[in-house]
């Protein structure tokens, strides 16, 4: 060979002994071995998570996927509670006649009225209701006329004491007659009627109240001072919601009110009335179904002062009896009809009758049957 051509062939390597070569051929090779090495490792554990990792474990989540219910008797139904307002209209029917001190109050306020009943007293004197259009102006002694005798005529017929006629004169017999209902009364027996002896009222009976502020027990009180008010034949019942709540109270909608006593009223939802003071308030009257009062008999537990809040429940949703199943469990095909699934995957249709608060009233199935819901339903 040329010495030449050895010379070109060694250039590369110039400055490189031979066993330095050997050296770098071995450690290259070893670096390919490596190389392939990590490149198997790599594709080995790319293989085993998409086999193992990615794989949908289809055992695990069968299992875990629903649980199994009973499809039972039950109601389906919805309500909210809100608060309802009772309160007692009154006006003012008369006019306190008497003079002196109070000694005692004798009706609660709000109490019913009865022809002759006694309100109060003032200096022991009794003040007694009676039915009439004219207010007591004066006394009332024997031998007077008018009108005045004839109201009071009327007063003693009605509880028994007089028989005789009605004219408007008062004689001889008729004292007789107010002598003995001054007698069973607690009067003076003296047949003179005073003006603070009868509060005149245009209706009876009637329910009543007073002015507390003026004929209260110990108060002076002086002729023509403390309102006699009557109040309305029942309290009204009144729902305030904002506007944006209206849609649950439509009229007729049920709602059972709670009275004082925890004993329920059955009321309906009435008109709708805008509070004249805010437009964003709107007031739902409520009555009775049978157009009657709410309270029934029972209106004595609504106090006459003031206004009474009581809970309500308003019934958004009527209930009704039958099988129920969570609403979860229902499932609805493409074709718009309803189904539910048996713990074993078979498939049932069912119709829904009505469904609210997340249950489902439903037919078409037997009760006992074990339903699948999303496993989280069922825990």
């Amino acid at each position: 060979m040329a010495t030449s051509d050895v010379i070109e062939r060694e250039r590369p390597y110039a400055g490189v002994t031979v066993d330095q070569r050997r050296r770098r051929a071995s450690d290259g090779w070893v670096r390919g071995i490596g190389i392939a090495t990590v490149a198997l490792l790599v594709g080995f554990a790319a293989g085993w998570a998409g086999t193992t990792v990615l794989a949908p474990p289809q055992q695990v989540l069968e299992a875990e996927a629903f649980s199994a219910v009973a499809v039972v008797p039950g109601e389906v139904g919805s309500s909210i509670t809100l608060n309802s307002i009772a309160s007692w209209a009154t006006s003012p029917v008369a006019v306190n006649g008497a003079a002196g001190i109070v000694t005692s109050v004798d009706i609660t306020a709000g109490a019913s009225v009865e022809r002759g009943q006694r309100l109060y007293s003032v200096n022991l004197r009794p003040v007694v209701a009676g039915q009439g259009e004219i207010p007591a102006y004066g006394p009332i002694s024997p031998g007077d006329a008018g009108a005045q005798v004839s109201q009071l005529q009327q007063l003693m017929t009605d509880l028994g004491f007089w028989r005789g006629a009605i004219n408007g004169r008062y004689t001889a017999p008729f004292a007789t007659a107010v002598r003995n209902w001054q007698r069973a009364s607690g009067y003076p027996v003296d047949g003179v009627v005073q003006a603070g002896d009868i509060v005149w009222v245009p209706q009876l009976p009637a329910r009543m109240s007073f002015d507390g502020d003026t004929i209260a027990t110990g108060r002076v009180v002086a002729a023509g001072e403390g309102d006699v008010v009557a109040l309305g034949s029942a309290p009204t019942f009144t729902i305030p919601l904002q506007r944006a709540q209206t849609r649950l109270a439509p009229t007729g909608t049920r709602v059972i009110v709670q009275a004082p006593d925890g004993s329920l009223w059955d009321a309906v939802a009435g008109a709708h009335t805008v509070d004249p003071m805010s437009s964003e308030t709107v007031h739902v009257a409520l009555a009775a179904p049978d157009d009657g009062p709410v309270c029934a008999d029972t209106c004595d537990l609504i106090g006459a002062e003031g206004q009474a809040t009581l809970l309500s429940e308003v019934v958004t949703v009527p209930p009704l009896a039958g099988l129920v199943v969570p609403a979860s469990a229902i499932t609805t095909g493409v074709d718009g009809r309803a189904f539910v699934t048996d713990a074993e995957g078979a498939q049932h249709e069912v119709t829904v009758v009505q469904s609210a608060r997340g249950m489902a009233l439903i037919e078409g199935v037997a009760e006992g049957l074990e339903v699948r819901i999303p496993a989280a339903q069922g825990q």
